[in-house]
């Protein structure tokens, strides 16, 4: 059931880029592509990856404690959410957001921000399909409503509309969340909680949001970059690119990661070495078998399927695409030496890696932009993802290998 939810989250959301191609302008679809990546990012800057502490003291802690730590953690995100209202507005003015589009990246952060951590909060509660339950009302709910309501009444058919509608249903999933955690019945929501519990978990999670801006600044910056190197169109076109190559990833975290790594960790826990062989090669298989289904399906179906958007932009840039793709190959297969890493507390390369991937794809894009080529963006997203690879691989070469669980000498 669980994965059904995520398969058909999935499905939406991909119907969604399509849809907004077909009826939508190229100056709307790339305004929506641009918000989109910038609301991503800004979501990590409201929440600070903090739920990297909360949610690990939930899993590990007693039930009596649940009710202090949620109380902390909503604490840290007003503050949170006060800095970044702050810090963001300057920043804006180097961007080329409109006031309107600036704004709808506030609000919808700040709500994508509470509806994560809520379904991450459930999970570590042991409540993961009521998680899935609260991803699927945010983010599959609403597409194909939205695009239906934009057939029949063409006068719906602009951004604005698919804005209002992405808050809407966002914030009905965060008072589903809300409520999942409201029938806990949980006590202690008086407890109060000093200054070094919230240091500590500034602490840990500092670390971690850095590798995540690197990371979430290259998934954002990239649409910044075409639309100053290439216009409105080419933005539009990208958008739904990289949407299409992204489900790549939504389907394997889905249909592999969600079910290889929990094992892979547990495996490490017990240092049984077996068992992680056993789930390391279960992941490997899953990524390669994916990874090679999604990219022949996505050459040979997108065309065909592009053919039908009555506007010629999104087949004019057909070469972008099948570069994102195989950017999105080389991201996915760097998750197999990165859940190596993790399940190691081999922190440091994680985070070196993402910092070299944003170093890479930044390089990459400007300096052959500057050599004059065409496509100059996707090329750099590609260069910025191999960057990535090589770093995890180095890391695991350097830090225990593939199998970092010591062999137990048999007795007898």
């Amino acid at each position: 059931m669980t994965t059904g939810l995520r398969f058909v989250t999935l499905l939406s959301k991909s119907v969604l880029v399509f849809g907004l191609a077909f009826w939508l302008t190229p100056a709307d679809v790339a305004a929506y592509g641009l918000v989109a990546a910038y609301s991503g990012l800004a979501t990590y800057l409201v929440n600070a990856d903090f739920y990297s502490y909360s949610t690990r003291l939930i899993a590990k802690g007693e039930r009596s404690t649940w009710a202090a730590t949620l109380r902390g953690h909503v604490q840290f995100l007003i503050v949170q959410t006060g800095l970044f209202l702050l810090v963001t507005t300057p920043i804006w003015l180097f961007t080329d957001l409109a006031a309107g589009q600036f704004g709808w990246v506030v609000v919808l952060a700040i709500i994508e921000a509470l509806g994560l951590d809520l379904a991450r909060i459930l999970t570590a509660m042991g409540s993961p399909f009521f998680s899935n339950v609260v991803l699927f009302v945010r983010a599959g709910t609403w597409p194909l409503p939205l695009l239906l309501a934009v057939w029949l009444v063409p006068g719906l058919r602009s951004v604005q509309t698919v804005f209002v509608v992405w808050l809407v249903l966002d914030a009905l999933g965060v008072g589903l969340g809300v409520v999942g955690i409201w029938r806990k019945r949980l006590v202690g929501w008086h407890t109060r909680l000093g200054w070094p519990w919230f240091r500590r978990g500034i602490k840990i999670a500092a670390t971690f949001l850095f590798a995540t801006l690197m990371l979430r600044a290259l998934f954002s910056i990239d649409r910044e970059l075409v639309l100053r190197f290439a216009g409105e169109n080419r933005v539009a076109a990208y958008t739904v690119y990289a949407g299409v190559a992204q489900a790549m990833t939504a389907l394997l975290e889905a249909g592999v990661f969600s079910y290889t790594y929990p094992a892979l960790l547990r495996a490490h826990a017990t240092a049984d070495r077996q068992a992680y062989s056993k789930a390391l090669v279960a992941m490997a298989r899953g990524v390669a078998v994916v990874v090679a289904f999604f990219a022949v399906c996505a050459v040979i179906l997108l065309p065909i399927l592009l053919g039908y958007i009555p506007n010629p932009t999104y087949r004019s840039f057909l070469g972008d695409f099948h570069i994102l793709l195989a950017a999105q190959a080389v991201y996915n297969l760097s998750m197999i030496p990165h859940y190596v890493l993790y399940a190691g507390d081999r922190d440091r390369w994680i985070v070196a890696s993402h910092v070299v991937a944003f170093a890479g794809f930044l390089a990459g894009s400007f300096g052959l932009h500057a050599l004059g080529v065409d496509a100059a963006v996707p090329w750099g997203v590609l260069a910025g993802f191999a960057a990535m690879l090589c770093v995890k691989l180095l890391g695991v070469a350097k830090s225990g290998g593939w199998n970092p669980v010591p062999a137990v000498a048999e007795v007898g």
